[in-house]
């Protein structure tokens, strides 16, 4: 439950926000650009570089390691959200 509270990943918000409960009320359900990578063919870097809107240089060229976030709280992002509730573009 506190993931889907606080997420501290981009891309975890960004999939918490594709869900219709979380939709802008326009009818129009949120989407996370691109496609996801190739199980057998992953990029370098973080997995989700090409699909976060808060990646950066050293996202495409360094796996980022997992930090605590908080109490019983993990993610691997060289970018984090400070607050669940930033937007994620």
């Amino acid at each position: 439950r506190d993931v889907l509270a606080r997420a501290r990943h981009p891309y975890t918000r960004g999939l918490i926000d594709c869900q219709p409960a979380s939709s802008t009320g326009s009818g129009l359900l949120r989407t996370i650009p691109g496609q996801p990578p190739l199980l057998d063919a992953l990029p370098a870097g973080c997995r989700f570089h090409a699909r976060c809107g808060h990646a950066g240089a050293g996202c495409v060229e360094t796996l980022p390691l997992m930090r605590s976030m908080g109490v019983a709280h993990e993610a691997a992002c060289h970018y984090p959200l400070a607050d669940s509730r930033e937007a994620v573009s």
